[in-house]
């Protein structure tokens, strides 16, 4: 998946948008066994570029998993960078957050997590030093 590396942001865009036409043809866990180890693994990524790709890709897919893969592997990933040193990512963070919420509290089975997880996590945010980061924590706080 090379594609996903390339430093050109509108690269990335389309192929995280590819990825999740990708899961809707072939299915929730055919993305589980072979798009999203290579995604998850990006997270620690030490170039911010990676890291960035790797919280669009997830949010972007998140539609198009179960709740269950939400919360077993997007939700720890995307929580996994809350305290990452690059603004751009806490603020990316936040935002996938925001997205990530009304999908968690729509399912029976991961309701639960959005109020125990996501809310604790944009609280967390809310507080950061960074302006932008303030700013997208309170705007998905406000929307959950």
């Amino acid at each position: 998946m090379s594609w996903l590396n390339d430093s050109v942001y509108s690269i990335r865009t389309a192929a995280t948008i590819n990825l999740q036409k990708l899961t809707e043809v072939f299915g929730a866990e055919w993305a589980k066994q072979t798009i999203l180890p290579e995604v998850l693994a990006m997270a620690a990524h030490p170039n911010y570029l990676y890291r960035m790709t790797t919280i669009s890709a997830l949010t972007t897919m998140a539609s198009a998993v179960t709740p269950q893969m939400i919360k077993e592997s997007i939700l720890p990933t995307i929580v996994g960078l809350i305290s990452d040193p690059v603004p751009n990512i806490r603020f990316s963070v936040a935002k996938s957050l925001e997205t990530l919420f009304p999908l968690l509290k729509a399912s029976p089975e991961t309701t639960t997590i959005a109020d125990d997880e996501v809310k604790p996590a944009l609280l967390q945010l809310s507080e950061d030093s960074d302006v932008d980061v303030k700013f997208f924590a309170e705007r998905a706080l406000m929307a959950s």
